[in-house]
């Protein structure tokens, strides 16, 4: 009976809670949520963004929707429900965007270990000297990246970058490494520019 009304009729039954024209008009309009997501997620999404959350905050936009519609502003409710649909994803894509967020999703834990052995956590490297923390921080995103991506560096490469997070010097790591400090700095230079 409810599938032969049209948009009107269903949303005046929807403020009077009948439950499944409720039902009808979230299943005729979720194609109108998909769609969305689909142009959201084909766009560059931030880091934390998954195409369920997307879907979600649509279909709470197309329910909210529902309710706070008017006949009166003389607006179809497809295209008053496509943009509180396109708003909401945008505002929660900017969400993503902001620093605090970036700076959540780009954290390092403490309990990641550092070494091929797994033997080595983060946090056992850091230095107790506040002028080494710098230097420990500074090298805290090629660490990152040496984590994320093993193809990148060369065996010899990744030992320089760990003995370099470690806290030796140059004359030090060309002496466990059986090379030049030349070879130690020339490998270093790489890795910066590999990783950033």
């Amino acid at each position: 009976m409810h599938r032969s009304l049209n948009d009107f009729e269903l949303l005046y039954l929807v403020k009077n809670n009948c439950i499944d024209s409720t039902i009808i008009m979230l299943e005729k309009y979720n194609p109108l949520v998909w769609k969305n997501v689909y142009k959201y997620t084909n766009h560059y999404t931030p880091k934390g963004v998954e195409t369920e959350d997307l879907y979600q905050e649509g279909r709470i936009a197309l329910y909210d929707s529902m309710y706070s519609y008017k006949t009166v502003i003389n607006v179809p409710f497809y295209s008053f429900t496509k943009l509180c649909i396109e708003r909401k994803m945008g505002g929660y894509i900017r969400k993503f965007n902001s620093e605090t967020t970036k700076l959540f999703y780009n954290a390092l834990s403490l309990d990641m270990t550092v070494t091929e052995d797994n033997n080595v956590y983060l946090h056992e490297m850091i230095p107790n000297d506040i002028k080494k923390v710098s230097a420990f921080i500074r090298y805290a995103k090629e660490l990152t990246c040496l984590a994320l991506d093993e193809s990148t560096l060369s065996s010899f490469e990744k030992n320089v970058l760990l003995l370099k997070i470690y806290g030796y010097t140059y004359a030090e790591m060309s002496k466990m490494m059986d090379c030049t400090a030349k070879k130690v700095d020339n490998t270093l230079q790489k890795v910066k520019r590999l990783l950033s």
